[in-house]
């Protein structure tokens, strides 16, 4: 393993074959709950036609299926590799040139390269097969790590498992694609392993001489994985609920991240009003920045009005304004067509009647609502507003006392009817910048943090 070409490649040896076995039991799935995916750089290698082709002719020559796709149900194997070489721009480009190995194509590669400091890339879809491992290609996804030799494969392993951020980013992909797929632990494994694998099928009786992650190593790395489970899958267990649909039939969704064990509980909702969109881009922000946010259990609903979204109007597809259709000063004083016609009752959409439930089910401690135009977090007349002047510092917003308070039928109005502290953050007109962006990811996880 002295030279990248000849670490990347699947490897042959002395001729023989094994069996592949039964599934790994379920409960390879279900003990790393709670993993999301990992931050990953899709950096695409050529995998087109006529390499899919050559892939399935290998697959026939090797495995007796003529196939390049890599079913969900397919992987059982998780195999850990390292580059032999300096980079991660050497290793892409052994990837892509599609080279012959051991005389056949497609060339060889992987699915993913954890770069030294960290950085995830992702080389393929994970539908496709990938050369990486001698009679495991059909079974399994391949990690490579970027390493040059370090004095002989258990140094060269050791060298990765003592670089904390590519170690750590190694730790979180597996975890993330053994919850994935439900593969056991015993089935993450080194290259130098792969011969051993009880999933490991070869009919041309090819076997791998590769010598990188031995056993010793490997123990080393799953430990770390198991910690990680342990640490923060259930904890920081992500959650996708359906709240309903809206009444052109659009999924209502809320979603749960941050610190499932807390008591403090925070709600954001980006989107009440069709045509005031930019509190999407916050709440994405802010689930994307703070996954594993310790200080409170996060919901957010990014729309609550799909339809109204889609057709560029203030109203949900009945015209229905639903920041009026809550039960708390409902009002009929607005007609159809006005732009704040409240319903025909209160909750008489399905919209309202989804946000109803989920606030009732999770009882938040605090709510933020996003609106626009008028560039300011409103306050009540009376009373502290702590969240509200924290928001607004934050975020650079005003602060504005009183404006939108007695507005007939809103949400705010009835869910602190209810005791739950909520309030309106009325972005400016047009488009955020990116910067903007995460000031107010920064204000959310402020309030959220008191």
């Amino acid at each position: 393993m002295v030279a990248l070409a000849a670490a990347l490649t699947d490897g042959a040896g002395p001729a023989a074959s094994a069996d592949a076995t039964t599934a790994p039991q379920a409960s390879g799935r279900a003990s790393a709950a709670g993993i999301e995916r990992p931050p990953t750089k899709f950096d695409p290698i050529p995998y087109g036609a006529k390499r899919k082709r050559q892939m399935a002719s290998y697959s026939k020559r090797h495995y007796g299926d003529r196939a390049w796709r890599l079913r969900r149900g397919d992987v059982r194997s998780l195999v850990l590799h390292y580059t032999a070489g300096p980079t991660y721009s050497s290793a892409w480009s052994t990837f892509a040139s599609n080279a012959p190995a051991l005389g056949e194509r497609p060339g060889v590669c992987a699915q993913f390269v954890v770069d030294k400091d960290g950085t995830i890339y992702q080389l393929t879809r994970l539908s496709v097969r990938c050369r990486h491992a001698i009679g495991l290609n059909h079974r399994s996804i391949g990690i490579e790590m970027v390493q040059e030799d370090a004095g002989g494969p258990a140094a060269t392993a050791e060298a990765i498992l003592d670089r904390r951020r590519q170690a750590e980013a190694a730790v979180r992909l597996v975890a993330w694609l053994k919850r994935r797929y439900g593969v056991a632990m015993r089935d993450v494994i080194g290259h130098a392993m792969a011969n051993d694998s009880r999933f490991f099928e070869e009919r041309t009786g090819w076997r791998n001489d590769h010598s990188d992650w031995r056993p010793k190593q490997v123990r080393k790395f799953r430990t770390r994985v198991r910690r990680l489970i342990r640490e923060e899958g259930p904890r920081f267990a992500p959650k996708r609920v359906e709240l309903g649909r809206s009444v052109e039939g659009e999924d209502l969704v809320a979603r749960a991240f941050g610190n499932a064990a807390s008591k403090r509980t925070l709600l954001v909702v980006g989107e009440v009003h069709g045509d005031e969109a930019e509190g999407r881009r916050i709440v994405k922000a802010f689930r994307r920045k703070h996954r594993r946010f310790r200080a409170a259990r996060l919901w957010a609903v990014g729309s609550l009005n799909p339809d109204g979204h889609a057709r560029l109007q203030r109203g949900n597809a009945r015209g229905v304004d639903l920041n009026r259709n809550f039960s708390v000063g409902w009002s009929d004083a607005e007609p159809p067509g006005s732009g704040y016609y409240g319903g025909p009752r209160p909750f008489s959409e399905p919209e309202s009647r989804a946000l109803k439930r989920l606030i009732k089910r999770v009882d938040p401690k605090l709510t933020v609502y996003y609106h626009q135009p008028w560039g300011q977090v409103l306050a009540p007349c009376g009373g502290r507003a702590r969240p509200e002047k924290l928001y607004a510092k934050r975020s650079g917003l005003p602060l504005e006392r009183c404006r939108g308070e007695k507005l007939p039928g809103t949400a705010t109005r009835w869910q602190e009817g209810r005791g739950n502290n909520a309030f309106v953050v009325e972005l400016p007109d047009g488009s955020l910048s990116a910067a903007a962006v995460r000031r107010h990811v920064r204000a959310l996880a402020a309030i959220a943090r008191r």
